[in-house]
């Protein structure tokens, strides 16, 4: 794809995705940007970005792979998520090896998770509830919800791609954790505290926004955003404006997500868990 004459580079890619994504947004609940990034002042940046010839900006520019991509990342939630649940509704939970011989661990199911212990120095576990299985759970939900571009302004353009893709989030968080290998053993309760303590250690070596602070700018969206009580009027009846019907049903929904995740992140990071039982 990269050497098509149509693909710019991957800096510009993502330019463009959060600018239309953004632009969709505004116009449903924030025509004014109070809240929201302007993405029209991200152009005079891609333009010196890219006169500069700097890395990731500009035609023919080298595009790095990341250790995993963001379906393996997906899959390999989804898939410890299901196992997380059976493990804590079996009185007598298989052990990992006898769930490899089974079929659980194979193919895309599993890239993510070999590609994590790689990466990090760490060893296979003997079973679900070790707690290098759930930092890998933990590590994904850092990974699929970055901050830049959407709840916070984008402030080091130079930075785009290590902020937004999800494949490099993952790599540099699993290099993180080889440096603090403490924090291999660090998920025992599943707790909140758990959740925003272990966040804020790899977030700040990582150089990332620490989840919490991209939920609470959902929270000025609801004091800010002109449009916004409507549309959250629309999502509580489930009766909903025509005009951009998709956009309008998928952000309230991620609205009301959030509002919830600020109140229980450990339950949306760890839901094998707490759907469990009690």
């Amino acid at each position: 794809m990269i050497k098509e004459n149509h693909f710019l580079s991957a800096g510009h890619n993502y330019f463009i995705v959060f600018s239309q994504l953004v632009g969709m947004i505004a116009d449903t609940i924030d025509p004014e940007f109070k809240v929201l990034p302007d993405p029209s002042a991200w152009d005079a940046e891609v333009q010196r970005l890219n006169a500069a010839q700097h890395e990731g900006f500009y035609w023919g520019s080298p595009v790095g792979l990341p250790a995993t991509g963001l379906r393996a990342i997906y899959e390999g939630q989804a898939r410890f998520i299901q196992l997380q649940f059976l493990h804590n509704t079996h009185q007598e939970p298989l052990p990992c090896t006898e769930l490899r011989d089974m079929g659980y661990f194979s193919g895309i199911y599993v890239e993510a998770f070999e590609r994590f212990l790689e990466l990090a120095d760490a060893e296979w576990p003997e079973r679900m509830n070790d707690p290098l299985i759930g930092l890998f759970l933990l590590i994904c939900d850092l990974l699929i919800n970055p901050t830049r571009g959407l709840l916070l302004d984008v402030t080091s353009f130079e930075n785009l791609i290590l902020d937004v893709d999800v494949g490099v989030r993952f790599t540099r968080l699993c290099f993180v954790l080889r440096e603090l290998p403490h924090l291999k053993q660090s998920i025992t309760d599943y707790s909140k505290e758990e959740y925003i303590t272990v966040s804020e250690e790899l977030t700040e070596n990582a150089g990332y926004d620490h989840p919490m602070e991209g939920l609470n700018a959902i929270l000025k969206w609801l004091e800010e955003a002109s449009g916004l009580p409507k549309l959250m009027e629309e999502y509580r009846t489930f009766k909903y404006g025509p005009t951009y019907l998709p956009i309008r049903v998928f952000v309230s929904h991620f609205v009301a997500l959030c509002q919830d995740k600020i109140q229980r992140p450990e339950f949306f990071c760890w839901p094998g868990t707490y759907l469990a039982g009690a």
